[in-house]
């Protein structure tokens, strides 16, 4: 039997994450699934970028790691006595995870896409170690206009600042993974699967160690995502439209106080990720 993986596709809500991931998953070696949004909450770090409050949906601060911590404190605890590190904790429990999602998986690499994964790789690449994750990067300006447009109740969906430091955190957070951990997590541009289809395509299969197959391009090609929301089998989108949709830029339709804003907040990140 070959080893069961969980790889990770993650990025900034609007980022294409879902289209993507349900497109890789018409390889025969991969498999995903509806979001399941809750690694984040055991592994955040809640003492970290005040962005990451977005995200949370409880005011809780208990993570996987304050269980390890408050058991450490126990002097002659099981985990002291037999010299269980952090990193062995974090992968054993990661095995549990991983066989949890296996039970509703029939290839050997199960793809999880929850936007949200892309702020905690370091502590996914601590449970999981063999994970690869892809970080799925769109122009900033589109991801914005996408956001105020998408009927959401998120708070970025509602406000332009928000939606700009949004992305803005995101893109730099992933893109800083990207680099830390070059063998473990790819960037993966949304023009690039829109302008460049299949030459993005074969860069991500080479990535993952799996043979090319078209039907992730022409999965592609012939499909557009309204929502990431709601997808829980193959196709199962709120809206289809029409692919070609994606190469009419909304933004260029901002005030110029809009753009100079975004400009403000997130024209260095634009610059550190390629986008400008």
């Amino acid at each position: 039997m070959k080893h069961k993986k969980i790889y990770f596709v993650g990025g900034c809500p609007r980022s294409a994450t879902s289209a993507f991931s349900w497109a890789l998953a018409e390889h025969t070696d991969l498999t995903t699934s509806a979001e399941s949004n809750f690694l984040f909450y055991l592994l955040r770090d809640v003492t970290g970028n005040p962005m990451d409050k977005l995200i949370n949906k409880t005011s809780k601060k208990h993570t996987i790691f304050d269980s390890y911590e408050i058991a450490k404190e126990v002097s002659d605890g099981w985990f002291n006595k037999h010299e269980v590190t952090l990193e062995d904790y974090l992968a054993y429990m990661g095995e549990g995870v991983k066989k949890m999602f296996m039970q509703h998986c029939d290839t050997d690499i199960f793809l999880e896409q929850s936007p949200e994964n892309i702020l905690i790789v370091d502590k996914l690449l601590l449970m999981f170690p063999d994970a690869k994750v892809i970080n799925m990067i769109r122009d900033g300006r589109e991801v914005v206009s996408s956001m105020l447009k998408s009927g959401f109740s998120a708070p970025w969906s509602k406000d332009f600042k928000l939606a700009c430091e949004t992305w803005n955190h995101f893109a730099k957070k992933g893109y800083e993974f990207s680099q830390k951990y070059p063998n473990q997590v790819i960037n993966v541009y949304q023009k690039d699967l829109v302008y460049d289809t299949e030459n993005a395509v074969r860069k991500v299969f080479r990535f993952f160690e799996l043979d090319f197959e078209s039907n992730t391009v022409e999965y592609l090609q012939t499909k557009r995502v309204n929502s990431s929301y709601g997808n829980d089998e193959k196709n199962n989108f709120k809206t289809a439209k029409d692919p070609a949709l994606l190469k009419q830029p909304q933004w260029e339709k901002w005030t110029n106080k809009e753009k100079k804003q975004f400009e403000n907040i997130a024209g260095e990140t634009m610059a550190l990720v390629g986008l400008s």
